[in-house]
């Protein structure tokens, strides 16, 4: 049963969360998802595209494989490091949502999943991880 959406934050992402988002980028393994790019499996499905232009799946099939495998090994490294980045996203959820760190850590598994799932989801986030990959030379689609 899916836990229903019960609160809302208080306030906005700000310029002021900007360094705590890194904190949470950093815990979760920034170098460990931009190696990614290198990554074999990654490669060789990559490799297909090529050899699917032309064939009725016109590459679809293919995207959408990169993207399970992509998406795959993303939610492995954030699992690995989800400790060592924790307590950012408790401190931020809590900042978010005008409660304690301790009471963001005692709320229950599906509420939690729902603040999280609101926050990776916000505008501001979107607009914040885009911009930044502007920022650094590389087109968001």
């Amino acid at each position: 049963m899916a836990v229903k959406k019960d609160f809302t934050f208080t306030r906005a992402l700000t310029a002021d969360d900007i360094g705590t988002l890194f904190d949470i980028v950093a815990a979760i393994g920034s170098d460990e998802i931009a190696a990614l790019t290198e990554d074999p499996a990654i490669a060789s499905a990559v490799a297909r595209i090529g050899e699917s232009t032309g064939k009725k799946s016109n590459g679809k099939d293919v995207f959408r494989q990169i993207g399970a495998i992509a998406a795959a090994k993303v939610i492995a490294i954030v699992i690995r490091n989800y400790r060592k980045c924790e307590p950012y996203l408790r401190k931020l959820l809590a900042s978010l949502t005008g409660t304690t760190e301790e009471e963001i850590g005692k709320s229950s598994p599906g509420y939690y999943a729902v603040m999280l799932r609101e926050l990776v989801t916000s505008k501001e986030i979107k607009d914040f991880f885009t911009e930044l990959f502007l920022f650094a030379g590389t087109k968001t689609e």
